[in-house]
């Protein structure tokens, strides 16, 4: 699988056959030798029509200047998914996933950077574009129809987005050669080169073929064989290990947890006390109580207003008595006298430990303290010794427990 332009290319070449690893035999283990070519699958003869690539710093080209249109050809199996026909026929064409992405999503492919159109010769299937996994499967089964199972492929690079574009040319003085002279990109040192290589290995061992996934490339082979997305940081972080020859590092098998515990996730949830698992508690414990208690209780204490309202009930009783001295009694009655209203006491709310420090604002600190006593409420405080709350407090926050006890005891909920 190569261009025909570049055959006499070495170098190309190496990359050829380094690439044919990827390209149309993956699917093989999958699916089975394929039925068509012998063995090969379908054969599609690509034409590509690239873009030119930037200018780089005091170049200049004519205004019509076109790139050559690279002929090539590859064999894709006919039960591959979309994502793997498209990955062989941008190797095949001398492209990588950085400048030919894509993505499909609700069975559509998303993309900027490339056109593909399909042809099936001697058919009334001309010039199709491929926008969707229905396109796809369209194409090849119109292709295995054919005697001579092809078709024919034609990808037109799409120009690139001026930010893009100018990211790449720098500012527009540089491009027209007016400006001052721009440094050229980096060259990579042959460890930067393989370690490239190894990271387009390893996206090609580990791609996910999970639909419901939302990430490319996953490894799954961790003890709870959950989907750990592979981030350019990761995998650098394996390539490294691949390339430092690890014992137990392979494509398929990352640095152990010892090493990078990122790709073994932990089933256990969180061990130390932090806000989340406060709130976690604090909402079992909610969870528990009966479906009748209140998690507030009001208390209608009215003692403030009969202390108030007594003067203006006496003075109110001698006017009208003073009024009405015939209707005054002889003898005095005591079930004439206005009764002075007595309020209730004030009920302490009911509440768990997590509950009383959140209503009075006692600090974490506090409340994993007090956590280590397995009170079931504040109403258990008054039968605790100062002295064991010394062995867990400090003498500013047994203060304050004490305080917010009393707070609580008369009623109140928090301040």
């Amino acid at each position: 699988m190569y261009s025909e332009d570049y055959e006499d290319d070495p170098d190309y070449l190496a990359f050829a056959q380094q690439q044919d690893r990827y390209t149309g035999n993956n699917s093989e283990d999958d699916d089975g030798v394929s039925e068509y070519n012998d063995g090969a699958g379908v054969k599609y003869i690509i034409k590509f029509k690239p873009q030119l690539p930037p200018l780089q710093p005091n170049e200049k080209r004519r205004s019509n200047a076109k790139a050559d249109t690279v002929n090539c050809s590859a064999f894709v199996h006919e039960k591959a998914p979309m994502s793997d026909f498209l990955d062989a026929i941008i190797l095949a064409i001398g492209r990588d996933e950085q400048t030919m992405k894509f993505k499909i999503v609700s069975e559509t492919l998303r993309t900027t950077r490339f056109k593909a159109t399909w042809t099936i010769s001697r058919t009334d299937y001309q010039n199709m574009q491929l926008s969707s996994e229905a396109g796809y499967k369209e194409l090849v089964e119109q292709a295995v129809k054919k005697a001579k199972v092809e078709a024919k492929l034609e990808i037109v690079e799409c120009e690139l987005e001026p930010r893009a574009l100018t990211a790449l040319n720098g500012d527009e003085t540089a491009a027209d050669g007016d400006g001052p002279d721009k440094s050229k990109k980096r060259k990579l040192n042959p460890e930067e080169e393989k370690m490239a290589e190894t990271v387009v290995e390893l996206q090609h061992a580990n791609r996910c073929s999970d639909r419901g996934c939302s990430s490319r490339f996953c490894f799954i082979g961790n003890p709870g064989a959950k989907h750990v997305r592979l981030t350019p940081v990761l995998l650098n972080i394996w390539a490294a290990g691949i390339i430092a020859k690890i014992p137990t590092v392979t494509t398929k098998k990352p640095p152990p947890p010892e090493e990078e515990k990122a790709f073994w996730p932990l089933d256990d949830g969180l061990s130390d006390i932090d806000d989340i698992s406060m709130l976690a508690t604090r909402r079992r414990n909610i969870a528990a109580k009966p479906a009748t208690s209140s998690g507030v209780t009001i208390n209608n204490d009215f003692s403030a207003l009969a202390t108030i309202m007594q003067p203006i009930i006496s003075a109110s009783t001698s006017v009208i008595n003073r009024q009405n001295p015939s209707e005054a009694p002889s003898t005095p009655n005591n079930n004439h006298l206005p009764h002075r209203l007595l309020a209730s006491p004030a009920k302490p709310a009911e509440m768990t430990i997590p509950q009383f420090c959140n209503a009075f604002r006692l600090s974490a600190d506090i409340l994993q303290r007090l956590s280590a006593l397995e009170l079931e409420g504040p109403h258990l405080l008054a039968y605790v010794e100062n002295s064991v709350l010394d062995a867990h407090l400090t003498i500013g926050q047994r203060a304050a427990v004490r305080f917010a006890e009393n707070e609580w005891k008369k009623g109140k909920i928090g301040r």
